[in-house]
């Protein structure tokens, strides 16, 4: 192999892409030409657009994401989805426990999933700083926190859409005991309680986004009713995937107090999917028009080297070989990104507040600096472990060593 910068660069990035299947998610990425090509803000037939799918435990959120017809390109911002390929890599139950039932494991499962969600919040934010298309597939039983959330896309220029499907509490709990990953059945009850009640009785995304509240322009409920997902809606019979009986049918009611039937579901089924349509059509966030206009005039700008990236307004702002603020576009998007404290500040609410893994249970680690910090999977004792920033030093190591020998 010929030793060059650009070889040295493709290596070392398999190698990182590598490391990250092993919990090194946040390590930078170093972009090959065809990544910042595939990456351009341009190649985004949906920038800035944001969709929330909410519902309990056992609801089919994932499902009725591709039953609705989201496209290919948004990205999906869930960490339990890392919970069931990092889980089994470090040898930890995806069953969780209970500190009065098992307080070791207890506290190696919550602190690992804590160190997921801070992966999963700094690859979202990745794709939000890029303007990419995101999909939130949560639970939203607390409807304030997911509303600020949203509020906070809107700021930065995200135009919203917000998918509401619903299945009965003893159902959640009964699906969540049949799966391999499992949060028990307290936190499963808890959490669909607090839907039914905040959600679906107080109805307060609706309160919040079709009455217009100030705040939150830009944001729409797709569909005009929360989604029941009882019914196969090929046959019109109840689905078997779920434990369901049409005793729960009969005692759910649509918005205007009428039970459920299949009919009912497929239209609104329908409603959900042209409204998603609507969703997709132009933007309607002046903001994030105004930035997606800088984006691309900085592209162009800048021969491609800036611009895909919010975060580049501010090397913009400061580049000494070019005025790029000379562009009425460019200098119009760097002030709204600067006025909201650069891209960090943009998307700092828009996510839950990133914690220090296992620093309430005293898992954490102190670092050099005298921080805590997340710790390893060593440090934390998993059943299975290595040390992942050895293991990649290694492997760039032994690159380097190869590319030497073969120059040879």
């Amino acid at each position: 192999m010929k030793l060059s910068l650009e070889n040295l660069r493709h290596l070392i990035k398999e190698s990182i892409a590598k490391q990250k299947e092993t919990m090194l998610l946040e390590a930078p990425r170093v972009l090959t030409e065809q990544e910042r090509i595939d990456e351009a803000i341009k190649s985004l037939s949906d920038p800035f657009k944001a969709i929330f799918i909410l519902g309990p435990a056992g609801a089919g959120k994932t499902f009725f994401s591709k039953q609705i017809g989201v496209p290919e390109e948004f990205r999906t911002s869930n960490p339990d989805e890392m919970i069931e390929s990092e889980f089994k890599k470090f040898g930890l139950s995806m069953k969780f426990v209970t500190k009065e039932e098992d307080l070791d494991t207890f506290e190696k499962q919550q602190t690992f999933r804590e160190k997921l969600q801070n992966a999963t919040q700094s690859q979202t934010f990745d794709w939000l700083n890029q303007a990419r298309p995101v999909v939130f597939d949560t639970t939203g039983e607390d409807v304030m926190k997911i509303s600020v959330r949203m509020e906070e896309l809107k700021e930065a220029g995200y135009d919203i859409g917000v998918v509401m499907i619903n299945v009965p509490t003893d159902v959640s709990v009964k699906t969540d005991k049949k799966r391999d990953r499992t949060v028990g059945k307290k936190n499963t009850t808890d959490i669909s309680k607090q839907y039914q009640d905040e959600v679906k009785k107080d109805r307060g995304y609706f309160t919040l986004l079709t009455g217009k509240t100030a705040g939150y322009e830009f944001m729409d409920v797709l569909g005009d009713d929360i989604y029941g997902n009882f019914f196969n809606l090929s046959t019109g019979e109840l689905r078997t995937d779920i434990p369901l009986t049409q005793d729960h049918v009969d005692a759910s009611r649509n918005k205007d107090g009428v039970p459920y039937t299949p009919e009912y579901a497929t239209q609104l089924l329908e409603k959900i999917k042209d409204d998603l349509k609507t969703l997709l059509g132009p933007g309607k966030n002046p903001r994030g028009q105004k930035l997606l206009k800088g984006m691309l005039a900085l592209v162009k700008a800048s021969g491609g080297l800036l611009g895909n990236r919010l975060s580049d307004f501010a090397i913009a702002t400061v580049a000494e070989d070019k005025d790029y603020l000379s562009d009425p576009a460019i200098e119009e998007a760097a002030t709204i990104v600067m006025d909201m404290g650069g891209a960090e500040g943009m998307f700092k609410k828009a996510q839950r507040s990133k914690k220090v893994a296992g620093k309430k249970l005293g898992t954490a680690v102190k670092g050099d600096d005298g921080k805590m910090r997340d710790p390893t999977a060593r440090e934390l004792g998993t059943p299975k472990q290595f040390n992942e920033e050895e293991e990649l030093h290694s492997a760039i190591k032994e690159i380097v060593r190869s590319i030497l020998v073969s120059k040879e």
